[in-house]
Formats: structure tokens, sequence, C-alpha cells
């Protein structure tokens, strides 16, 4: 009988595991290095639920970006996996350590509600198991990734969260830069078009969506920095920015901006200057937009300037042809069909056409018939240029989805009013603690909390015009933001951590006062 030496088995694994990578490498190229070297990585994350969290928002920080240069189904459920890991990893907490475990009562009355509307409506639209799977996992992950974000992070990872907003920003500008100046190497097929930005996120929309949170955040670090170099930092970014959202050429991302500075400034700060400051910058943006036409400042790949397309786009009249036909047009149809028409066509209205059964992103990726009759048409046209003409030149606002589409469709109105109704419950929260004064006396998270109430606003704003509540790194990362800034944490050591526990009603789960000096 040979019995295996100890010290050999490191020496063995690691040639077993050479072998094993030099083999996928051969067999399956540059991506298939990762799959023997995957199993290991996941299994030192399990034991490090703070490390699983980062990796995960690290993934789908550039998931889009490694899809572009490396396509294939398997990078699409990469995120899956980890949510699913995530959860399971969140499972194994709860159950070890139930004293201590933090509970939201409004959040687990509203999600357990939600998830049996889900299977009611599943069960009764006969939705396909896989398409209701994808779904829950896409549109449901917020709920999980506030969980992850309250039971493993600490306060002082507010700090974490606050850099790596500027340093995705920062990422992302530097690409999409890139690619108008013609210095990035990477190819891209939307180089010279108005959406040509692939980096962080896919699309100009939603990086202008990330940009105007990232502009709200440092416009109120800038505010509460008391050094000047950190003013000056902060000033900065807010500066790249709106930079950033100016070359995207998005035109109702121009005015979620100023929607999003508008909400900051009726935020009751105490400071008048925030109030001064802020009035300032918002009126300096609108003088902007009521600017003429004003001659070109450098063209990069279009033919007008950046700022001439501002001030020809970004004016009352525009803003008002465009609110005309976003009604009339294939968005108004839209909603006419999902919240009246479509309801014909429905075993139960009340319940919806089932998960990943309709106008969702699940549901018109699988094409399911009632996307394909009342959504999936502006997409599938025959040719460009009905396409365009449908979706009044390619714009959101003529577009046939929308994030309340998706869930009203698929889950029927209780489930669109708990959905979106959680949104709101957030922002009020957060509203709630900043009137009572009782915000932390830390930087990061004060800034974080009171950033946070105009940033969940514009999210629903965005998700009546667009569908974007499933995108991991948006939807995940405004969930994680909201449980760095939902109240006191619980103490998990110690016999006190049993009755430390904050809960969503009466006056629990503030955030602690400071002491007056």
């Amino acid at each position: 009988m040979i019995v295996l030496n100890t010290r050999l088995l490191t020496p063995l694994l690691t040639v077993a595991f050479s072998i094993a990578i030099l083999i996928c490498g051969v067999t399956m190229g540059v991506t298939g290095l990762w799959v023997p070297l995957a199993p290991v990585l996941l299994c030192l994350l399990v034991g490090r639920p703070k490390w699983l969290l980062t990796t995960y928002f690290l993934w789908v920080m550039v998931y889009e970006f490694v899809s572009f240069l490396f396509r294939g189904e398997c990078v699409r459920w990469v995120d899956k996996g980890l949510t699913l890991l995530l959860l399971l990893v969140l499972v194994a907490h709860r159950i070890r350590s139930s004293s201590g475990f933090e509970r939201f009562r409004i959040l687990e009355a509203a999600a357990g509600v939600l998830l049996a509307l889900t299977i009611a409506s599943g069960v009764a639209n006969l939705a396909p198991a896989l398409g209701a799977a994808h779904f829950v996992l896409s549109y449901f992950r917020f709920f999980l990734i506030f969980a992850c974000a309250r039971h493993f992070l600490t306060d002082r990872d507010s700090r974490f969260i606050y850099y790596l907003m500027g340093a995705c920003l920062l990422f992302q500008l530097a690409i999409n830069v890139g690619w108008q100046l013609g210095i990035n190497p990477i190819p891209n097929f939307r180089a010279g078009s108005v959406d040509f930005a692939i980096g962080t996120l896919q699309g100009c929309d939603l990086v202008s969506y990330f940009a105007i949170a990232c502009a709200t955040l440092f416009v109120v670090g800038f505010f509460n920095s008391r050094r000047p170099l950190w003013k000056f930092v902060n000033l900065i970014m807010v500066l790249l920015a709106v930079y950033q959202v100016w070359i995207s050429y998005t035109v109702h991302a121009y005015a979620l901006l100023v929607v999003s500075l508008g909400i900051l400034l009726l935020l009751p700060f105490r400071d008048p200057k925030k109030r001064l400051w802020l009035g300032a910058t918002a009126l300096t943006i609108l003088l902007v937009s009521c600017l003429p036409q004003l001659p070109g400042i450098g063209t990069g790949t279009r033919s007008r300037s950046a700022l001439g397309y501002l001030t020809d786009n970004f004016n009352a009249r525009n803003m008002r042809q465009r609110w005309e036909r976003m009604i009339r047009g294939s968005k108004g149809q839209a909603y006419r069909d999902v919240c009246y028409h479509s309801t014909w066509e429905l075993h139960c209205p009340w319940l919806g056409a089932g998960p990943g059964n309709f106008a969702s992103a699940v549901g018109r990726h699988y094409r399911r018939p009632l996307a394909e009759k009342y959504i999936n048409y502006v997409i599938s046209a025959p040719t460009t240029q009905r396409y365009i003409q449908l979706s009044e030149g390619s714009s959101v606002t003529g577009h046939t989805d929308s994030g309340f589409l998706a869930i009203w469709s698929e889950l029927g109105p209780l489930g669109a009013l708990l959905y979106w109704g959680l949104h709101v419950y957030a922002a009020a929260r957060v509203l709630r603690l900043i009137r009572r004064g009782v915000l932390p006396d830390d930087f990061h998270q004060r800034i974080l909390a009171e950033a946070f109430v105009p940033t969940m606003a514009v999210w629903v704003i965005i998700n009546l015009l667009v569908d974007v509540a499933y995108n991991p790194f948006l939807a995940g990362g405004l969930w994680a933001w909201a449980g760095m800034v939902w109240g006191a944490r619980p103490s998990r050591t110690g016999p006190e951590s049993r009755s430390a526990a904050p809960a969503d009603s009466g006056d629990q789960g503030r955030f602690p006062v400071p002491a007056q000096s």
C-alpha cells in the first residue's frame, strides 16, 4: 500500500493544475484559462464574504466590456453564478448567526409578497421555468445585494464605495475619450456613432446615468469637504462626470442631471452655503441650455460641436417636442398596450403575464409571444429606416421597453406598486434621517447619505423611460449604496448583539447622533 507523503501534496497539486490550465488554454482559448482556476478562487472567496461581494462588483463593473471583447453566452451568466454564490453565503451566515442577524421588516415582508406573486403569476400563466429563474436573478437581486452590504460591510467601507465610484468613472471616461480621439486601440464597431460607449456599461445612455450619480455624489463631497485639496479633487471629479454626460449626446440625461441637482437643492441642508452654491450650479446649467447655437469648439467624430449639440437639443422647445413624440409614438403606445390592450390576453391581469414572459429584458431575450407582439416589433423592424422611424431616431423615448413596464407586465399592477414602492421607501427613509439631523459624522458616509436621495429619485424616473432595473452594476450598486446609509448597524460581537439589530419601523436603525462640542 502506497502512502502519499503530505510534503508532496503541494507540488503534485501545482503540477496537476498547471496541466489542467494548459489543456483548457489550448482547447478553449484565453477564456479557458479561468476554468480550472474559478473553483479554487470561489472556494477562497466563500470564506471571505466581503471579498466575494467586492469580486462581484468588480466583475459587473467590467463584464460588458469583457463580453464585448470575448463574445460568448457563458460570460453573460458569470454574474448570475456569483449572485447564487452570494445567496448561499448569506443564507449560511443567517443560519449560523440567526440571533445577531439584522432584520428588515418592511423589506422582508415586501420581498415575501413579491416572491409569492411571482410564483402565483408563473403558475397561472405557465411561464417557462428557465425564464422565470432568469427574471428573479436579474430583477430581484437588489434584495440580496442590499442584505449582503448590510451584513458583510461596515461603516468604514463607505470610503471604499466612494473611491470605487470615482475609479469606475475614470476608467469609463478614459475608454470613451480614447475612442473619441482615436487613440484607444481596442476596436469598437460603434466608434463614430452616437452610441459609442462600451466600457463599464454598454451604451451611452447607461454611461450617462452612472455619470449623473457620480456628479451628484462629488457635488455633495465638494460642499462637505473642509480641506482645500479635497474640495479641489471633488470639483475635478464633478467636472469629469459632467463632461462624461456631455459627450454622451443623451438629451434626456442632460435633463436628469438638472433634476438630480434640483432635488439636491431641495434637501433640508442646515448650511445655507450649500443651497446657494447648488442653486448657482443649477441656474448656470439652465442658462447654458437657453443660449443660442455657438460656433464649433472641436468636432471630433461629429459635424457639430458638443456645446452646439447641447444648446440645440436641450431647450424648452426641443424637450416639448420630444415629450409629445414620446406620448404619441412607440413609447406611449407601449404603455397603452401593456397597461390596457394586452390585459385581454392574460389569464389574470392582476398577476401579469408571468415572470420572464412579457416586457422584461428576459422576456424580450427569449422572444416570448407577448414580447414579440407588443415590444420586439421595434427592434425587429425589417429595415433600418423603419427602425429609426419607430424608435424616434433610436432615442430611448421612442423605445417600447421600460423598467416600469417590465414589472407591471409580468407581475401585474400590485407587483409594480410593491417593487417600485420599495425604491421610494428607501429614498424617504434616508430623507427622514437627513431631516432629523442624525447623519453620521464620518465624511464619506455623510456624503453618501446626502447624495443617495436624488440618485434614487432619478433612478425611478430613468426606469419610466428605459429598462435598467436588471442591470447588475447600476441596480446592485445603488442598493449596496442604500445598505451603507440605511441606518445604524447592529453590533455582532458581545451579548448586546441580540438587542442591537434595528428594524424598519419606529426610531430604530437611525444613525447615531454626533456628540455636540
